[in-house]
């Protein structure tokens, strides 16, 4: 196993001879990448980086891998760039501080664009599995009706989750807005796959509060403004939605409410109708990610006059917010502002039934 390798390691009178035993057949690579893995699982975060510097990471040949090897890569950067936060520069110069941040920044967004591309490989694979066994209904592999297990293979895990989603809130965190907008952007663009639903959601309702709050005016640059020469050249990047007919925003209000309706068009699509109370949990998380995505519907529509729409969204969310006050209330200002005043109290009272106290 390897805590019984890494304990031999440690344990050996003379570990150099074991390592260039390792080296001679060719997976001193592998070893160091998996003993990083554990001792990051174990919490010894230096131990983790000492593997990933011995493996030479940072300099790794950006060329084209097989599945296998892109998850372990694409783990290895996540936990590198994990460990790197743990263990802070013991200098106080500036200069090292800023290559310790854009050491962690690079090493996380290596591994989004791997994890990104890996679970592309993984769907490509599942459909060709799916066409060989069309093809092949006579011998029996085309499958069975009844539900399927999820596939383990096609979920990229917490560590890769993680690292997915640290990387532009890395760059929020040290005042590169422009940067961490640049970020979410290009992992938005990358194709979709079955691995990536519900982060989508997360990433585009995260984009559109980035916009909201501190990147208008003057400061915003619309997408496709910028250089993609690297997307181009590099094997490990994942595959973008190409194509003449694509709608590209033209300024920040474009842009937020595409944002907010595509989050909206997920949320609906992951809202949880019944009332059965085996589904409660269920329930009320995707409710309450859905509310999210409504209150920021209404500070962006209304602020920019759009009422109508906003009604509309907010008719959709009716379907799925039973007696949820929150919701109702929305809904009864927003017939208030649109001018609907009878329908509007009607709607107000139903609210004051569900919070007598607090209207």
């Amino acid at each position: 196993s390897l805590a019984a390798f890494s304990k031999h390691r440690f344990a050996s009178p003379k570990p150099e001879r074991a390592l260039e035993k390792l080296e001679s057949t060719g997976v001193a690579l592998d070893a160091h990448l998996l003993l990083g893995k554990l001792h990051y699982a174990m919490g010894f975060f230096e131990e983790s980086l000492n593997h990933y510097n011995e493996a030479d990471l940072q300099s790794l040949t950006e060329k084209a891998l097989p599945s296998r090897s892109l998850r372990i890569v694409a783990e290895s950067y996540a936990i590198k760039g994990l460990c790197l936060e743990k263990v802070p520069p013991s200098s106080t110069s500036k200069y090292k501080q800023v290559e310790w941040e854009e050491q962690m920044g690079r090493c996380y967004e290596l591994a989004g664009d791997l994890t990104l591309l890996y679970l592309q490989e993984q769907d490509k694979m599942q459909q060709q599995i799916v066409t060989t066994g069309t093809f092949n209904t006579g011998t029996g592999t085309g499958g069975s009706h009844s539900p399927q297990p999820q596939d383990s293979t096609r979920t990229m895990g917490p560590i890769l989750e993680t690292a997915i989603q640290r990387a532009p809130l890395l760059y929020i965190q040290t005042g590169k807005i422009p940067q961490a907008v640049t970020r979410y952007r290009n992992m938005l663009c990358a194709v979709e796959s079955s691995g990536t639903h519900g982060l989508r959601l997360t990433l585009t309702r995260q984009l559109a509060e980035v916009l909201l709050r501190g990147y208008t005016g003057t400061r915003y640059t619309p997408p496709g403004t910028t250089s993609k020469k690297t997307n181009a050249v590099s094997a490990w990047k994942p595959r973008l939605y190409t194509g003449i007919n694509l709608f590209i925003p033209r300024n920040e209000y474009e842009e937020v409410i595409l944002l907010l309706l595509i989050s909206e068009a997920m949320a609906v699509r992951e809202a949880v109708l019944s009332q059965s109370p085996e589904f409660k949990e269920v329930r009320i998380r995707a409710l309450s990610n859905a509310m999210v995505i409504y209150d920021l519907l209404t500070i962006a529509l209304v602020r920019w006059g759009q009422v109508s729409l906003l009604y509309e969204c907010l008719e959709r969310a009716m379907k799925f917010s039973y007696e949820e006050a929150h919701i109702w209330l929305q809904q009864a200002l927003c017939l208030e502002s649109m001018g609907h005043h009878v329908h509007a109290l009607a709607v107000l009272k139903e609210v004051v039934r569900l919070l007598p106290t607090k209207v």
